[in-house]
């Protein structure tokens, strides 16, 4: 196992209550949590484009809602590659 150092990081109150509820919620320590999320969302691997998408959960069991969504987000970054 890689030996893990701490390291502080300021946050507001708000910010570090969500932070906490959410880890609750998966069953994680808030360190994981982070670390998990700084490791998935802000390292892109080499020769790669990070892209994440937050798909709305009342679309997700709707297939043509869904699919009118996904399109609209395709062209959206077909045209923001193009410029």
């Amino acid at each position: 196992m890689a030996k893990i150092r701490n390291m502080s990081v300021a946050l507001e109150l708000a910010f570090q209550d969500k932070l906490k509820s959410l880890a609750q919620e998966k069953n994680v320590s808030v360190s994981f949590l982070i670390r998990e999320t700084l490791e998935k969302y802000l390292f892109a691997e080499k020769d790669t484009v990070k892209l994440v998408l937050h798909l709305p959960k009342n679309i997700t069991n709707d297939s043509q809602q869904l699919g009118t969504w996904l399109n609209q987000k395709c062209n959206a970054i077909l045209n923001h590659f193009k410029a």
